[in-house]
């Protein structure tokens, strides 16, 4: 339905499907103001022409809603479809391909998977996609072997005084050094004494 020829019964359907009350949209129409204006505007809705053109424009907004909402739902399903693309499991695909194509075990191909021509062994790009699928499999995590002595939580002056019981027991530093690395107990002064 097109807008109505009466200017003021075109703006009147429109504040009122927009949610005005009668008085509100009977005023903002440009009706001067009466004694009762709710009572002016309730027998504007009720022309007929009137009437259906505020149901039409209702639909109208309706529809738009319920388009709209649907296209962001659209919109959402692409984006949470884009991002289950992009998961960890197709990155480690993609890797994959790379190293058989680097390696030349797969041909490139085009997006209908037509083989595009010659290609040659890049091993630098093979070793660099197996470099990042291993790190995503763990396996080359930095590890770092630290040998702690017991003897390393005794106090400066105690190591000290052991190293000297040492030597006197075997008569050379060299030999005391040697039995102090190879222990990894620690030994009580008085227990070498006895």
């Amino acid at each position: 339905m097109p807008a109505l020829k009466k200017v003021r019964h075109e703006i009147f359907a429109q504040l009122v499907a927009e949610g005005k009350t009668l008085k509100d949209a009977y005023l903002g129409a440009g009706y001067k103001s009466t004694i009762r204006p709710e009572a002016s505007g309730h027998a504007i809705s009720k022309i007929p022409a009137v009437a259906a053109r505020i149901t039409e424009i209702r639909e109208m907004k309706e529809r738009i809603i319920i388009e709209s909402q649907q296209l962001a739902a659209t919109k959402m399903a692409q984006k949470i479809g884009e991002q289950l693309l992009y998961s960890r499991e197709w990155v480690i695909e993609q890797l994959i391909d790379n190293v058989q194509i680097a390696k030349s075990v797969k041909p490139v191909t085009d997006a209908e998977g037509n083989p595009i021509g010659e290609f040659r062994v890049d091993l630098s790009n093979a070793n660099r996609a197996l470099e990042l699928l291993g790190k995503e499999l763990g396996m080359f995590i930095e590890r770092k072997m630290t040998v702690k002595s017991p003897l390393d939580e005794l106090p400066l002056q105690e190591q000290q005084q052991l190293l000297e019981i040492i030597k006197t027991m075997n008569g050379s530093e060299r030999a005391a050094t040697a039995i102090l690395l190879e222990n990894a107990k620690p030994i009580d002064a008085e227990r070498v004494d006895e």
